[in-house]
């Protein structure tokens, strides 16, 4: 029996060390992103370190950390947006696994509550919905690449800029006969609708830079819906743009729930100092925890058992 003990000891310890080098990649891999938007920063010395994403794709908490300890300003930058951070303005770490601001798809119920709320037609303003809603770690200049159609409507100047919190709405009712590939396993049908609990103006009159294209920028701390028009609107709710309490969420959980009441998609409107820190630092998360435990446990077994094959051929001897 001594031979399978030998062999279950080197299985053990093949699985340990294939469970650290695991934990190793999961501690400390900065993403390719990151690392070559350092390297580019670290030779052209221009004081911005310029992280290109994908949509769907955001900032870890091990690159939001290397980037806010590397003291050079940074931006997520997507293709038709960016969020720039100093790191005089970041003071916490990530309270949340991935930080993902691209641009979602908006609703076209959401699009028809706005119209209805602004008075608006489509062609008058545009509007910009990133992937996570509420609080960020800190203040971001965010800019906006204006749509072409857009500007072809409206130009390029004497931009205003508005906030827009809302709230979905999800309620049930019978299925019709025509409905019946539609309905849930209750013959239900799910009925979705958008109300705007606040708008709030962020900017009046702003011209947009004209670099290759043109862009506008605001200044905040929360991530929120926004809309740019040249006309004006009126204001249906206090809102703070860099004061604002609120736990960050998927844009996408929002409008894919099943609660069966108003789910709000935005941060707290309070124009005061944050009540309860929505972003706090935080340790290893959860998925590493059980990670550093599993690696543990089986330490211990792979210890356990080689001692055991030890003591039995020292006895032997």
């Amino acid at each position: 029996m001594q031979w399978i003990r030998r062999a279950a000891a080197m299985m053990l310890s093949a699985a340990l060390l294939f469970g650290l080098a695991v934990s190793a990649g999961a501690f400390q891999s900065v993403s390719q992103e990151v690392q070559l938007a350092i390297e580019i920063e670290d030779r052209l010395n221009e004081g911005l370190v310029d992280v290109e994403l994908s949509y769907g794709h955001g900032l870890s908490a091990l690159d939001w950390s290397t980037l806010k300890d590397n003291g050079v300003t940074f931006q997520m930058r997507y293709f038709n947006t960016y969020y720039r951070f100093r790191p005089a303005d970041v003071s916490r770490t990530l309270g949340y696994e991935e930080l993902n601001l691209s641009r979602t798809e908006v609703p076209d119920e959401l699009m028809d509550e706005i119209c209805a709320k602004t008075g608006l037609e489509e062609d008058e303003f545009m509007v910009v919905l990133p992937s996570m809603l509420g609080k960020l770690p800190g203040t971001a200049t965010v800019g906006i690449c204006l749509d072409q159609d857009f500007m072809n409507n409206n130009g390029h100047t004497g931009l205003n800029v508005y906030g827009i919190d809302f709230v979905r709405n999800v309620s049930y009712r019978d299925a019709d006969e025509d409905e019946a590939d539609s309905a849930d396993d209750a013959g239900r049908v799910r009925e979705t609708s958008y109300g705007i609990s606040a708008i709030g103006l962020a900017a009046s009159g702003k011209a947009a830079e004209k670099t290759w294209s043109p862009w506008i920028s605001i200044s905040t701390n929360v991530s929120r819906m926004l809309l740019i028009t040249t006309r004006s609107i009126g204001t249906y709710g206090s809102m703070s743009w860099n004061q604002s309490s609120g736990a960050i969420q998927s844009a996408n959980e929002v409008f894919s729930g099943t609660a069966s009441a108003v789910t709000p998609s935005n941060p707290g409107s309070s124009s005061g100092a944050p009540v309860t820190d929505a972003n706090p630092n935080t340790g290893v998360s959860e998925t590493q925890l059980l990670l550093v435990c599993g690696i543990a446990a089986l330490g211990a077994a792979t210890v356990y058992t080689l001692a055991r094959t030890l003591h039995t051929r020292k006895r032997r001897d």
